[in-house]
């Protein structure tokens, strides 16, 4: 009898299949992977996850030893034709093996039995929660209800996003430092650094918050720029799906932390009823769109306001003019220079946009700022990670 891949990519992803536990450590900065050990078989160390096609094309039978091998004329039992018919179960492949694992119980105690709720997006919401040390985390509710509304496609398209997002592993990002996948109740989290100050967007904006000065916010912008270079550095790049002022917090310190919570966004069940869930497309994406972006929220950190093409490229205005009247001082020059970069940025030509390590380059030319200075003073990431894996 075969079944198709489909039904084995089934049985991969069904969690009463866990025949092995996973232990992530850390130290100093280095994670492993330790698989605990069957009978007869030796640990093994990985330092990612294998797939699915992996584990298959792995999960053969061993060959037997020439002396445990069965004497000539010694019957070998047979099994019956229902054994025979049964497929082997597929050993499941690891899920997530750099992101720690937590129980819902314990998210929930975090979390105030989830009411302390931060922001919301169209299918999920995020919540704040505190660890027993103290250490601070936003949870994001990936799924919650039934696992009928819950296909095999969106639980591989959310390990996916999980494992590129804990990739990022940069100081100026909103890191993924753990997750909750169960099934009774059925329940998909992902769990996050967590920035005290809110978002930029409120600060730039919001009545209700304290200005950012001008040596704040050219900070921000660097942290923003060195983290967006990181990104579209990596093999393969990371894209940022949907940067924008709401999207970058702000650590104690007021250090730019970019998150990417949107990703969550294209993993929903189908809204047509439909007995086939799909997963939403996302929007096609490239390293100039995030250039362009870069170039919008830099302007917004100048100006308070948000990008105007005519003011940008049809008639722009003096510096002094565009600068946010909140700001009691800031550098005209400064101003001046950022702005250029803001329109070579925002080009409409995507080609003639630069690189983000060109921006880079030119930004520090003009700010002054290296990378280290625009990293948040404490970041709290490796001692709440820390918790959560002893915990």
């Amino acid at each position: 009898m075969t079944i198709s891949f489909l039904e084995e990519i089934a049985e991969v992803f069904d969690s009463s299949q866990d025949h092995f536990l996973i232990h992530s450590g850390v130290y100093g900065n280095h994670r492993s992977l330790i698989e605990t050990s069957f009978p007869g078989k030796s640990p093994v160390v990985d330092a990612s996850p294998s797939s699915p096609v992996q584990s298959f094309a792995t999960n053969t039978e061993p060959s037997l030893s020439p002396e445990n091998q069965t004497p000539p004329g010694d019957e070998i039992p047979r099994p019956s034709s229902s054994e025979q018919a049964k497929p082997p179960t597929p050993r499941p492949f690891c899920i997530a093996a750099d992101v720690p694992r937590l129980q819902l119980s314990e998210l929930q105690a975090a979390c105030e039995d989830f009411s302390n709720i931060i922001g919301s997006f169209s299918d999920g919401n995020i919540y704040k929660g505190t660890l027993s040390t103290g250490a601070e985390i936003a949870v994001v509710s990936v799924a919650a209800g039934s696992r009928a509304d819950w296909s095999t496609a969106m639980e591989s398209q959310l390990l996916q996003k999980m494992h590129k997002l804990s990739k990022v592993d940069h100081k100026n990002f909103l890191n993924v430092i753990g997750y909750c996948r169960e099934n009774e109740p059925f329940n998909r989290m992902l769990v996050f650094e967590y920035a005290p100050n809110g978002s930029l967007s409120e600060h730039l904006h919001s009545q209700h918050t304290e200005p950012l000065d001008w040596p704040t916010r050219l900070r921000i912008t660097m942290g923003i720029a060195y983290c967006l270079e990181h990104m579209h550095n990596l093999n393969p790049p990371i894209l940022h799906t949907n940067l924008d002022s709401s999207s970058v917090y702000l650590s104690e310190d007021n250090a730019a932390k970019v998150s990417d919570f949107s990703v969550i966004n294209s993993i929903s069940p189908s809204k047509e009823g439909s007995s086939n869930k799909n997963l939403l497309e996302p929007s096609l994406l490239d390293p100039h769109t995030n250039v362009f972006n870069f170039g919008a929220v830099v302007f917004e950190i100048i100006s308070g306001k948000f990008p105007d093409s005519d003011s940008l490229f049809l008639e722009p205005k003096p510096a002094r003019d565009l600068v946010d009247p909140t700001l009691k001082t800031f550098q005209e020059d400064v101003v001046e220079r950022l702005l250029e970069v803001v329109r070579q940025c925002m080009n409409p030509y995507s080609a003639q946009r630069p690189t983000m390590k060109e921006v880079v380059v030119k930004l520090k030319e003009i700010t002054g700022i290296e990378a280290d200075a625009a990293m948040p003073r404490l970041s709290p990431r490796w001692w709440t990670e820390l918790e959560i894996i002893s915990t």
